[in-house]
This record gives structure tokens, C-alpha cells and sequence, in this order.
């Protein structure tokens, strides 16, 4: 397979893999399929491309869009990057954006400049607070300028399809202002998780969808009925119900989460989600052990290893916790969510200044997240108790 940089910068990259042998399936050598990359823990440029194994597979064309950081393509020289992209998607009959989550939300806004026909994997309308105000998953995004995104709507593509699940309220109301500045061919399916191709390639579908919908035969209700009779084959199925119970039925929760490992024991995402429910129900031990084959599995996963860390600390393994956080600090990413820990690490050995100085400091390099805010009125009112000799009221 040959590579060629269509357009490289110290924040992004957009490389053309070319296949040596351009195949007949889905239209080979007269279709590309423009990719943009995930949300990411890896902050770099020198990784794979969203489905860039499958295409290379099939003998596909593919542009693969790549971002160093989390900024949702909210950088001025997008401009140019679209523009070398599309130099190069001009010689293609069939063009296709095509992406996931943050990558879904590139797909939609781009395919209409890109005269192309946009496949979205659970896209976002906007992460910015000030648009979508019941989206906090991303709260670490909202100091964002989304200069790109504030100059128009999305503008309409050749066709849109978007995947979503149906049964997910953030996911619905993502999807309802999508339509309203759109039209699109929406494929609800329920409990599919927001990470919807995950599900999809679970019950066997996923390659099937693409294939059809580039093929011009694709039928949304087949596709739903054809998932939804699968769903006891997919793991991911079982981890959306696993989060949807877990607060209020953390037993029916950690249950699914069993049945969800039964199907993939080696998925780190299963594991942690396992983890945290056994956490949930009080099996700190192991929710420890499951804590660290999660990270075994995938050690670039932030989130898995300060969970883990927080796990140490339940079971009260202050040295182990402390080591964790400590290699999390020295990488440097996401820092507001390791500073949050460490406040949490100290507050639990009665270390109240050092709490309120970590929170502290979360709370400066993200002054949205309102749980930061909440949690140091509470180190400092336990730092006020403990001096006045009230710490036995504390939780324990």
C-alpha cells in the first residue's frame, strides 16, 4: 500500500493510502472514502486512520484525516486541508466521508465541500456548551472557540445517513438539531452505545451497511431489524445496558457486564466497564484485578488507568494509586482529570490543603466542569471539620 501526505502541520494530517491492487468491491478504483479520526488519547499523528485496516482489506481508496488534539477540527487551517483533500477526491466518481463520534461530526460538516455522501457513526451536532446544553461528555472541550463550526449550519450533503442510538436521550437530541439544518437517512439502534459502529461490526453488520450504502441498495429498516436480532452476539449491547442500570440496579448491572465479558474477555472497554460495576457492588479486589487487565490490554487509555488508580485507592493501596498518578502527571495529558484524582487521593489520607490545591488546579485548567467546582467546596468544608476537630463526621 502506498501513502502519500496530502497536507501535514504540526496539529494535522491528512494522508492518502492508496491500495496496490484497487478491488471491484464497492466501486474499487472510482470510490474514496474520506476518514476523520476519533476522540483519541493518542496525541499524535503517526497512528492508523479510522478503518484504515478495513479499507486496506478491500482494496479501497482512503483519505484518512487526523487531529494531534481533541479540538474537534476547530482549527483555521482546516481550510486548507479540505481543499487538498478535495484537489485529490476529484478524480473519484463515488466520495464518502466517513467517521465516528468526533470523527461523525467532522464527516457531516465536510462531506457538502467535499461533494460527498456522508456516513456518521454517532455524531455530535456541537459539543459547545452554548448549542447543546445538555451535552457534558465532553466537558474538557467546551473552552474550545469552534470558530469553524459558529460560521454556518451543517450544509446539506449528497445524502446523509446517521447511526445512532435510538434509545439514548443526548444521542436523540444530537440527532434532532442535526435534522434541522439536513436531511438525512437516520438508522436508530436501540442500546447500540454511542460508539454505534462498534455495535454494528459486533452483530456482523458493519462492513455489510457500508458496502450496501455505497452500492446505492441500503435499507435502514433491514439494517435495524438485522442488528437488533443479533444483539445477543454483541458485547457492545450489553455495556450499554450495563451503564443505563448501573446507578440505580448495580447487581442487574454488574450482570450485564458479565454477559458482556462472556463475549469479549479481551476487550479492554469490557473490562473496565466489568471493573466498575464490581467496584460499584463492593468486590474492590476484583474490581482491581479487572481494573488492570483493562489497562494491560490497553495501556493508551487514560481513563482506564485513573480508574485504576481510583481502585487502588478504594482498596486501600495508597502506594500503588500514588504511582499510577504519578506517571499519569509527568505524561501531561488531561491534566484537570489527574489533578482531580490526586485531590481525591489526598482527601482520602485527611490531606485537605493538598486536596484543595489539586482541585484547585483541575478547576483552573477547566473551569466548566461543574463537578470540579462541586468537589472543592466539599475539600474545604472536610478541611474545615478536621480542624475543628469534627472529623468523625466525615464519610469514612
Amino acid at each position: 500500500m502506498a501513502t502519500e501526505d496530502l497536507y501535514r502541520s504540526d496539529l494535522l494530517l491528512a494522508r492518502h493510502c492508496q491500495p496496490d491492487h484497487p478491488s471491484d468491491w464497492m466501486g474499487g478504483g472510482e470510490t474514496i472514502f474520506v476518514t476523520f479520526g476519533s476522540y483519541s488519547d493518542q496525541h499524535t499523528l503517526e497512528r492508523a486512520g479510522f478503518g484504515e485496516e478495513f479499507f486496506h482489506r478491500h482494496g479501497l481508496h482512503a483519505i484518512h484525516v487526523l487531529s494531534r488534539d481533541n479540538s474537534w477540527y476547530q482549527h483555521e487551517e482546516m481550510e486548507a486541508l479540505l481543499e487538498a483533500v478535495r484537489q485529490r477526491t476529484r478524480g473519484f466518481r463515488n466520495v464518502f466521508t466517513y467517521g465516528s463520534s468526533m470523527g461523525a461530526y467532522a464527516a457531516l460538516r465536510h462531506a457538502r465541500f467535499l461533494q460527498a455522501t456522508a456516513i456518521a457513526m454517532g455524531p455530535q451536532y456541537s459539543v459547545d456548551p452554548k448549542v447543546m446544553r445538555r451535552e457534558n461528555r465532553w466537558q474538557e472541550s467546551f473552552h474550545l472557540p469552534f470558530v469553524t463550526e459558529r460560521r454556518q449550519p451543517i450544509a446539506q450533503p449528497r445524502r446523509a445517513y446517521v447511526f445512532y442510538d435510538s434509545r439514548c436521550r443526548l444521542e436523540l437530541l444530537h440527532m434532532r438539531r442535526i435534522c434541522r439544518d439536513i436531511t438525512v437517512t437516520p438508522v436508530g439502534l436501540p442500546y447500540a452505545g454511542h460508539i454505534v459502529a462498534n455495535h454494528l461490526a459486533s452483530t456482523g453488520q458493519l462492513s455489510r451497511a457500508v458496502r450496501q450504502i455505497v452500492e446505492g441498495r441500503f435499507d435502514p429498516a433491514r439494517c435495524i431489524h438485522a442488528v437488533w436480532s443479533a444483539r445477543a452476539r454483541s458485547s457492545c449491547f450489553f455495556e450499554t445496558r450495563t451503564e443505563l442500570l448501573s446507578r440505580r440496579h448495580p447487581h442487574r448491572a454488574l450482570s450485564c457486564a458479565r454477559q458482556a465479558f462472556s463475549l469479549h474477555p479481551r476487550s479492554g472497554a469490557v473490562l473496565h466497564t466489568l471493573a466498575r460495576c464490581l467496584l460499584r457492588v463492593g468486590d474492590t479486589q476484583n474490581a482491581v484485578r479487572m481494573a488492570q487487565r483493562a489497562v494491560e490490554r490497553e495501556p493508551a487509555a487514560l481513563p482506564y488507568r485513573r480508574f485504576l488508580a481510583m481502585a487502588y485507592l478504594s482498596a486501600g493501596d495508597f502506594e500503588a494509586c500514588r504511582a499510577e498518578l504519578e506517571t499519569l502527571l509527568e505524561e501531561g495529558t488531561n491534566l484537570a482529570a489527574t489533578y482531580h484524582s490526586l485531590a481525591k487521593y489526598h482527601a482520602r489520607q485527611h490531606q485537605y490543603d493538598a486536596a484543595v490545591d489539586y482541585e484547585k488546579r483541575a478547576l483552573a485548567l477547566n473551569p466548566a466542569r461543574a463537578l470540579y467546582a462541586r468537589t472543592l467546596l466539599l475539600h474545604r468544608l472536610a478541611r474545615k471539620l478536621h480542624a475543628l476537630g469534627l472529623g468523625a463526621l466525615l464519610p469514612k
